[in-house]
């Protein structure tokens, strides 16, 4: 199972439909999937798989049951997406007491919090069938970041163009490069794709940013029906040119 990193130095990158439309991208290429929703504050792949959420009576659902519930099982929470693709299951995290209880002990017993998701993660990887695992991973410097680098494969890092995305790139991709994980940087929500003007701003963005001309870069365009709605265009536009973007994600996450 290849394990792959969603990362960003803020919210509001896209980093959520990015792991969303590289899953199913992966998905309908062959690769059994399975996303992983690790925002346990603000997770955003139930809303985006049109998950609806637990009512009070039903069973504890989602990842942050399997924190605050320990006789539960990674396979007792995940949803398989047949109406999507039937080589793709999702493990979301839903708005629940169980949500914040488990952010409760992420933020005061972090020691702890990290054991338990190394124990999750150890328990997905023995999970037989699957050939990636991706995972969308709070923003920012967190525990659920500096557990996993370690022990993943590949990082994608979603950024926005601006100077405060290229001073938080500079500073989490140096932080990145310490583990030796091969990396691909993804910068989203880019208006005007090949104009002269976006070509100088992107370069100025990338002078900040310190990332050189060799560097693994996808450029996402702006796409103004994402303004107001969540959409995996890699499902529902595949020949769109955000899809198209998409896909060069997903040629470096099959590279061997």
């Amino acid at each position: 199972m290849r394990r792959i990193l969603f990362l960003a130095h803020r919210g509001g990158t896209g980093r959520t439909l990015c792991a969303a439309n590289c899953a199913f991208a992966l998905a309908k290429r062959g690769k059994r999937v399975i996303v992983l929703d690790l925002d346990l504050e603000a997770g955003g792949l139930a809303s985006v798989f049109g998950l609806s959420e637990p009512s009070p009576e039903e069973k504890p659902r989602g990842v942050a049951a399997l924190f605050t519930q320990r006789t539960l099982l990674p396979e007792d929470e995940i949803v398989p997406l047949p109406g999507i693709n039937a080589n793709l299951s999702v493990l979301p995290v839903f708005v629940n007491p169980q949500a914040f209880d488990a952010n409760r002990l992420m933020n005061n017993s972090p020691e702890l919090f990290s054991a338990r998701l190394l124990d999750l993660w150890r328990a997905i990887e023995e999970l037989e069938g699957y050939d990636y695992l991706l995972v969308d991973v709070p923003s920012g410097l967190n525990d659920i970041r500096g557990t996993l680098l370690p022990v993943c494969d590949r990082v994608v890092f979603i950024t926005r163009p601006n100077r405060q995305g290229a001073i938080g790139t500079k500073f989490q991709v140096q932080d990145i490069d310490k583990y030796g994980k091969p990396r691909y940087i993804a910068i989203s929500s880019v208006y005007g794709v090949g104009s002269p003007n976006t070509e100088i701003r992107l370069n100025e963005f990338l002078r900040l940013a310190g990332i050189g001309a060799n560097e693994l870069l996808v450029v996402l365009p702006f796409d103004e029906d994402l303004s107001f709605f969540e959409e995996v265009v890699t499902l529902t536009r595949e020949e769109s040119p955000l899809a198209r973007a998409y896909l060069q994600l997903v040629d470096f996450l099959l590279e061997d």
